[in-house]
């Protein structure tokens, strides 16, 4: 279950767009190594994990990467909507009329996205260096920001059908890494995540309880 929080993971802003720019940023949105790729990878690959710990993992980073996938499309949106005027769209009628102005499932391009930029073999010793490998083609893009690369994002909480909750491991203990719990549900309580009782309610801090 995903739910949306109307604010982004990061504050972005504009100052004065530049459609070169956002049609760059096309790239990191929809392209090979963009974050939509990523979060899809990371995603389907949980879904189709059968060890507990490790499918938390992926899930917790598939869902920290649709986050990602908001803040570079609302920055190339903001980039790009000088092209929704008549003269915008002569100069690129790819991105104002077939893109609808903003951004779209296409790369820096026009290249539309493929799940053929997945890698998914439902192997898991495969399927993480593939990802390792994707995120270093991603640094070539861009470069990680200190301090925020040591954090891990607990994107995927409460409890599975199976019994399933949060796990630690290397990957988010340690070597001075930080865990940002669950930043999208800061206030909530989150209840067992089956169909039978699943649902998420107010805590007693959230509602103002003394």
């Amino acid at each position: 279950m995903y739910h949306h929080i109307k604010k982004l993971m990061f504050t972005v802003r504009v100052d004065a767009p530049d459609p070169r720019f956002g049609n760059m940023l096309l790239e990191q949105f929809g392209g090979a190594n963009g974050e939509l790729a990523a979060a899809m990878q990371y995603s389907i690959q949980g879904i189709n994990c059968d060890d507990p710990a490790c499918k938390d993992l992926l899930m917790d980073i598939g869902t920290e990467e649709l986050s990602h996938l908001e803040v570079v499309g609302t920055l190339a949106r903001m980039h790009l909507k000088p092209l929704k005027s008549l003269e915008g769209a002569e100069s690129d009628p790819l991105i104002a009329i077939a893109g609808g102005g903003g951004v779209n499932l296409f790369n820096s391009e026009g290249n539309p996205w493929t799940a053929d930029y997945l890698k998914i073999t439902g192997e898991l010793d495969v399927d993480l260096r593939s990802n390792i490998a994707a995120e270093a083609r991603a640094k070539i893009v861009i470069p990680p920001t200190p301090g925020i690369v040591d954090q891990y994002y607990n994107d995927s909480t409460g409890e599975g059908d199976d019994g399933e909750t949060d796990y630690e491991g290397p990957w988010n203990s340690g070597d001075g890494m930080e865990v940002i719990d669950s930043p999208a549900l800061e206030g909530f309580a989150v209840l067992k995540a089956t169909p039978r009782t699943a649902k998420t309610t107010r805590s007693a801090r959230a509602r103002g309880a003394k």
